[in-house]
């Protein structure tokens, strides 16, 4: 559940809670007229520093984030003030010094962008850092930056996720193997650190025509550290039959396990088995579903870990996922700015360097590269983002820092909206149009003449897809996107900002 005093903060998110102040004054009939009436003028105030604010927004103002947290935090003073049943008296005396603190917003607002100043006497004066919120050095430079984004209509154009760069070689070696003429099943495992590109090369395996012909029956499933017997178990069933995953979820595990042995069950059946992102004790939970029909059937696992392959099986081969070279991260982040143009010769060079400093990770590169396309492209600014990357290396972390840096470009609208894939499951697919219902719900949707809120959701998910946040799941018939997923990385991090900046927290249980 989303909290109060959160400091992800948008105008949306501001002007829902505005609109949720409206509804509670009307169903407060106990209230008398006077407060009522103070009430009234406070909202309109915080109404009308809106004009402010969405100059500010339009500017890409790096100052933009403290005023919104400064008056929403007011916004949130009222609405407590609303549905606390406080004593006449007491809000006799809260009222007017919430009044103030407008007033001194007000003041800093125009002061800093440069209004006329309206006349307050010298009581009210105060510091203007008093009011603004004092960022970091390192923020304040990241926030600058956010000027140079192109409007949200003009954004780079849709970028497919799958676009892969060496590993061609390991997927035609390993779909060699998983084609070779053993009869009996054999296990073929892919290791490697986070972020590498395991996950992006058993959906190129997957989808191989050779693979398609092949095999009977495919199967893909990501497991994840938060594996669940049951939900796998359904998962797989599904993605191989027309049964309902509501008629299936009334099944009991040991029935659960039967239907999938019985579907895998013949000679005459040869499958292919795919488990993502698989942890210890997995296989062994799950292998007895699998049988071992002589019939040339495959388990293709990905994994963090070596030892997982060889704990499955004897006669597991286990292959270790390589870093890319430093010409094929500079190719890939090429493919993932330009697409099919060159690459202008006065970005080459510095482009080759950020690309170097992404900590030899794919995914690292991706959501860079994201960075890079939604952003003017000439050498000043590309410079910039390369310090800014450097000065992220240097931490123990640097993968994570990374990834927080693309966070940190993203526009103010997308961030609720990305920080709230936290509240579902690691790797888990989820629902578009129940994501979309959810982001409208609380609020971080932007009211758009003419447009329809699911219309306004789902550009900000092909927004956080093209910056490559957000990876597609399934498609519709018609293209458009059926479920979506964040890597783990991104999962963890949307979890960690969550929590420090109290947007919401995650209780596992």
């Amino acid at each position: 559940m989303l909290t109060p005093k959160t400091s992800v903060v948008s105008l949306f998110l501001f002007y829902s809670l505005l609109d949720d102040l409206n509804l509670i004054m009307i169903q407060k009939y106990e209230m008398s007229i006077v407060v009522k009436d103070q009430i009234r003028t406070i909202i309109e105030e915080l109404k009308s520093l809106r004009s402010f604010l969405e100059d500010m927004e339009v500017q890409k103002h790096p100052e933009l984030e403290g005023f919104l947290i400064q008056t929403s935090d007011i916004a949130y003073e009222v609405l407590y003030i609303l549905t606390s049943y406080a004593p006449v008296w007491y809000l006799n005396l809260r009222l007017p010094q919430v009044m103030e603190k407008i007033k001194l917003i007000r003041l800093a607002l125009e002061k800093l962008n440069k209004y006329p100043t309206e006349k307050v006497s010298s009581q009210d004066e105060k510091p203007l850092e008093d009011i603004v919120v004092d960022f970091h050095a390192d923020a304040n430079r990241i926030a600058g930056m956010l000027k140079d984004f192109e409007n949200s209509s003009q954004k780079a154009p849709f970028i497919e996720e799958d676009i892969s760069v060496g590993l061609d070689d390991e997927a035609n070696e390993i779909t060699e193997i998983l084609l070779g003429n053993q009869k009996e099943q054999q296990i073929i495992s892919i290791w490697g650190m986070p972020g590498l590109g395991k996950t992006t090369l058993a959906k190129k395996i997957f989808s191989d025509d050779r693979i398609v012909q092949h095999f009977h029956i495919r199967i893909s499933c990501v497991i994840s550290q938060t594996y669940d017997k049951k939900n796998t178990l359904i998962a797989i069933l599904t993605s191989m039959s027309s049964l309902e995953r509501d008629e299936l979820s009334q099944l009991d595990e040991d029935t659960l396990g039967g239907k999938l042995y019985q579907s895998l069950c013949g000679e005459e059946i040869r499958y292919i088995i795919i488990l993502d992102d698989i942890w210890e004790d997995v296989w062994s939970d799950l292998h007895r579903y699998f049988p071992e029909n002589q019939s040339g059937s495959r388990i293709l696992f990905t994994t963090r870990f070596q030892k997982i392959g060889f704990q499955a099986s004897d006669k597991s081969i286990v292959r270790n996922l390589r870093f890319l070279t430093n010409d094929e991260y500079w190719k890939l982040l090429q493919i993932k700015v330009f697409q099919d143009v060159p690459c202008p010769l006065e970005l080459v060079d510095i482009g080759k360097k950020i690309a170097r400093n992404c900590d030899g990770l794919p995914l690292a590169v991706v959501v860079i590269a994201a960075v890079l396309a939604n952003m003017k492209k000439n050498k000043t600014k590309w410079e910039e983002v390369a310090v800014s990357l450097s000065s992220y290396i240097s931490n123990d972390n640097s993968c994570m820092k990374i990834l927080e840096l693309s966070y940190s470009y993203l526009p103010m609208h997308l961030k609720p909206c990305f920080l709230y894939f936290g509240a579902f499951k690691e790797d888990r697919e989820i629902p578009v149009q129940k994501l979309i219902s959810l982001w409208v719900a609380e609020g971080f949707v932007e009211k758009v003449k003419q447009k329809n809120s699911n219309s306004v959701s789902y550009g900000y998910l092909t927004d956080l897809i093209s910056r490559g946040l957000v990876q597609v799941g399934k498609r519709r018939s018609n293209g458009g996107v059926k479920t979506c997923y964040v890597h783990y990385l991104l999962h963890e991090m949307c979890l960690t900002i969550a929590e420090k900046d109290n947007f919401m927290k995650v209780i596992k249980g």
